[in-house]
């Protein structure tokens, strides 16, 4: 398929054909229904058969193990109060 590109209602780009992708998130899924149907659609078709997707997806550029780690400990990464 060649890669097209159109503008919807909204003046949001869509890109066909470079690639479609399975659902990241359960919001990004709500997000394509409500907005994009047809793509919606095609990233379906995409989404393996009972995978559990999660609610979000995490901060971009943030690992894993970082935002485990930051959810264990919440006060690091935080600047230490100054004493009087």
């Amino acid at each position: 398929m060649l890669r097209e590109t159109t503008r919807d209602d909204d003046g949001v780009w869509l890109v066909r054909g470079a690639g479609v992708m399975p659902f990241r998130s359960l919001s990004q899924r709500g997000f394509l229904y409500a907005n994009h149907p047809e793509l919606a659609a095609e990233f379906e078709a995409e989404t393996p058969p009972g995978i559990k997707l999660p609610e979000h997806v995490g901060k971009r550029g943030e690992s894993r193990d970082a935002r485990a780690i930051r959810s264990l400990y919440p006060h690091l990464g935080r600047e230490k109060e100054k004493r009087g």
